[in-house]
């Protein structure tokens, strides 16, 4: 078993990636410009001591739609499609669940929905769903996880996350908690968040983690 008490997986899009943080606009993605170990997730990770992390992301997913997508696609699948994979592009890749109980993480922070709205609000009741289903995914490889729902705060999809995480609470999940984290330097290459954002991002998760009381 891990000896650091944080054991911690991230499930997100670009900006948990960290798309473009380390570029200056204006700037399109390139490998140059990304990188994942300033992305907040690592970041996040080092902050609480080097915490064992998992980062689960894909540039443009939703948990919904997709960006660039008016609906869900069969061709262009969402978050909870991928999740359950080890490798994305490999079907038969074992996923979340081979993970030991002495490895799983203590706490999952699932950042998701920004690309939701990429063209405006995606069907709600369909969102709220994929949302909820997702989490019940997590919940059943990670019995004992802490699970967040995250979001920016003034994103266009904080009331949709706010509803789905009201949605799951009134379920009866008790090991859940919402984050609503600042983006304040949006200067990173596409209009993504800084590595100086992520940098800020992170400090924020730590002390978010720090006060769960694991």
């Amino acid at each position: 078993e891990y000896p650091n008490k944080y054991r911690l997986e991230f499930i997100g899009d670009s900006i948990t990636a960290g798309f473009g943080n380390i570029g200056v606009m204006p700037c399109g993605f390139t490998t140059a410009t990304e990188s994942a170990y300033w992305s907040f997730a690592q970041q996040t990770a080092l902050l609480l001591g080097e915490a064992p992390a998992a980062n689960i992301s894909i540039s443009g997913i939703g948990v919904y739609r997709n960006y660039g997508n008016a609906g869900p696609s069969v061709t262009d699948p969402s978050m909870p499609f991928f999740y359950s994979r080890s490798l994305t592009g490999d079907s038969s890749s074992a996923g979340a669940s081979s993970i030991p109980p002495a490895m799983q993480p203590t706490v999952v922070i699932v950042n998701l929905g920004i690309n939701d709205f990429w063209n405006g609000p995606p069907d709600q009741t369909g969102f709220i769903s994929a949302y909820v289903e997702l989490f019940k995914t997590i919940r059943s490889r990670y019995p004992s996880a802490m699970l967040v729902a995250a979001t920016h705060a003034g994103g266009d999809q904080q009331g949709y996350v706010q509803a789905a995480y009201q949605q799951i609470l009134n379920s009866g999940e008790a090991k859940i908690r919402y984050a609503e984290f600042p983006i304040r330097d949006w200067s990173g290459c596409s209009g993504h968040p800084s590595k100086a954002a992520d940098l800020e991002i992170a400090n924020y998760f730590a002390q978010f983690v720090r006060n769960l009381g694991l």
